[in-house]
């Protein structure tokens, strides 16, 4: 995955690359969806932008408790 990579690159911390895996394991996109997703041309750099970033939507992401219908 090339954006895992780049994070890599970036040094941003094991372990919220390890989050980002684990959440793409848990949620599935859907093939029409991840069409709609854009790329920026120019990545966003800097260890502490990348870090808050990703800590933010890990923390904020829907648990598996809220996906189920009651």
């Amino acid at each position: 995955m090339i954006e895992l990579e780049f994070l890599k690159e970036q040094n941003v911390s094991e372990s919220l690359i390890h989050g980002i895996e684990e959440f793409r394991r848990n949620y599935n996109v859907d093939e029409g969806a991840a069409a709609r997703v854009t790329r920026p041309s120019i990545p966003f750099y800097g260890k502490e932008i990348l870090e808050m970033a990703i800590a933010c939507l890990l923390y904020t992401s829907p648990s598996p408790r809220d996906r189920t219908r009651s």
